[in-house]
């Protein structure tokens, strides 16, 4: 297509998924690029797929083919439901693809405003002051080296955070429990 950065792929019951890496070799010019490399598949149909072609360039005309002895591979992303996700370069990867359509809830978090003579307070102090003080207490016996008070305070703290995100319902929203009767 031309002035695209992407390019359709049509190859029956290729199974790929979306976010999967499609790698070609032995490609020739269509349409002015050479599409030979890794590509990243960026949306799946039946018997076709769409790479994206803006590392090898931009194609000067809408044109088919590719050549006879083009061979690739695919490092295909199995489906099913993610447990792992990371965040690279502003895009978000998941450990597989998933199997069907699924909300997600990213939280965003961020550095808080600093405390200072006209600015007296902030969320954490508002809203969690027991977990801020128990931070402050271990913070404190750890400066005067008092290991036994520090023990002590890092233990409280954990169990004060804890209980904030069950209370906020951070760590179980969307969670689904099953009763398992031996």
């Amino acid at each position: 297509m031309i002035s695209s950065t992407t390019a359709t792929v049509a190859l029956t019951a290729h199974g790929f998924s979306q976010g999967s890496k499609f790698y070609t070799t032995g490609a020739t010019a269509v349409g002015g690029v050479t599409i030979t490399g890794t590509f990243e598949i960026t949306s799946v149909a039946t018997n076709t797929f769409t790479i994206d072609i803006s590392a090898v360039g931009t194609p000067s005309s809408s044109a088919t083919g590719g050549g006879s002895v083009v061979a690739y591979t695919c490092d295909n992303l199995q489906q099913g439901l993610p447990l792992r996700f990371s965040i690279w370069d502003e895009r978000i990867y998941f450990d597989c693809a998933f199997a069907q359509q699924t909300l997600c809830q990213l939280n965003l978090y961020q550095s808080l405003p600093l405390l200072s003579a006209s600015n007296t307070t902030n969320f954490l102090t508002n809203r969690y002051p027991h977990v801020l003080r128990e931070a402050c207490m271990a913070s404190a016996a750890d400066f005067i080296q008092d290991s036994s008070e520090y023990q002590k305070h890092i233990t409280a703290l954990g169990a004060k955070i804890a209980r904030a995100s069950v209370d906020n319902d951070g760590e179980l929203r969307g969670i689904e429990v099953e009763a398992y009767t031996p």
